[in-house]
């Protein structure tokens, strides 16, 4: 029994999992993703606010709305567990990483993602 409450502890915080380095290939895999989504409200967003564009409520749910919101929910959540690059070496401290990421982008991602999510 106490093993399985440690078990389930560990997965709740992740401890266990290093954070990932700016160049692994999930991250880079995530990157091309979010950029494939932004991709898409680039060109869809203009058009559907400057044309009267016949979307179905199906496509322009999923594609303009709660994909781009998980996807940037999730892109936050990445972040917290990414390294960085300071002065040419990566830093791969887990402290090091939170206190910089709420320090610079994190609020422009917030703001972003709650922006979707408010829409």
């Amino acid at each position: 029994m106490f093993k399985v409450h440690k078990q389930i502890k560990g997965m709740l915080f992740f401890p266990q999992i290093s954070p990932f380095s700016p160049t692994s290939t999930v991250v880079v895999i995530w990157y091309v993703i979010i950029l494939a989504i932004l991709l898409i409200q680039l060109f869809f967003i203009p058009m559907k606010a400057s044309f009267t564009l016949i979307l179905s409520e199906g496509f322009s749910m999923y594609f303009l709305r709660i994909i781009p919101a998980i996807a940037f929910s999730i892109e936050i959540l990445l972040k917290f567990n990414t390294g960085y690059y300071e002065e040419g070496q990566i830093v791969m401290d887990r402290n090091k990483i939170i206190r910089t990421y709420l320090k610079t982008t994190f609020w422009i991602d917030l703001t972003a993602t709650t922006s979707i999510l408010a829409n």
